[in-house]
């Protein structure tokens, strides 16, 4: 995540937005609640675990959104087929 302050490094290529529950059920336009029923069900694409904290790649969730919002596993599915077919 970048901060607005913080200068910007011209050589960083990955700036990976991140999202915390809150701002998934921000992006989903669903409660906070409905986010962590989803999460475990396995109803979202699976988050990356900072410590105990829990945060969603904006780009993926975007892409997640594009392919119908399948289930995790469906969509590791189709992840992986992506990465095989390169």
């Amino acid at each position: 995540m970048i901060a607005e302050n913080e200068p910007q490094d011209d050589r960083c290529e990955d700036r990976t937005e991140l999202l915390t529950a809150g701002g998934l059920a921000r992006r989903l336009k669903v409660s906070l609640r409905q986010v962590r029923k989803l999460h475990s069900k396995a109803l979202l694409p699976a988050p990356v675990m900072l410590g105990r904290s829990m945060r969603w790649r904006g780009p993926e969730v975007g892409k997640w959104i594009g392919a119908g919002c399948p289930n995790r596993e469906a969509w590791e599915k189709q992840l992986e087929s992506v990465r095989i077919g390169e």
